[in-house]
């Protein structure tokens, strides 16, 4: 017991002693840095989906009011779906997609614009293939 000007206070005990504060919240991440589910585009996004010496590429593109050149399209081309599938997941839901094919007028490759079509729709982002 501790008397401390005429009041008595018994002294805390480890067990009596408050627990540290919590550590504080995860800072927000770098402006430079992607938040899953966040991107969006005004204008909804441009897929262009093609297949050469039996490999499938996509280009995933804002969408705009002009047509994407040859260089744009090949700049942002992955190899396979898999990459895509981790950006189509970085889109907030609700973006609007349209599905091409590599030219202009093309359609994309039937079957693998499907595949995209029901991920995505299971992202909850609309999907159009002309």
């Amino acid at each position: 017991m501790i008397v401390i000007a005429g009041f008595a206070m018994h002294a805390a005990s480890s067990s009596d002693r408050a627990a540290p504060p919590a550590k504080p919240p995860a800072t927000a991440p770098a402006d430079d840095q992607k938040v899953p589910g966040t991107q969006k585009s005004m204008k909804g996004w441009e897929l262009y989906i093609w297949e050469k010496d039996n490999q499938t590429f996509c280009s995933l593109l804002p969408g705009t009011n002009e047509l994407k050149s040859n260089d744009q399209i090949n700049k942002a081309a992955v190899k396979g779906t898999e990459v895509l599938r981790a950006k189509l997941a970085d889109l907030k839901p609700g973006q609007y997609i349209t599905i091409r094919g590599r030219q202009h007028g093309d359609p994309a490759p039937k079957k693998t614009a499907e595949e995209i079509q029901t991920y995505s729709t299971k992202l909850g982002l609309e999907v159009h293939i002309p």
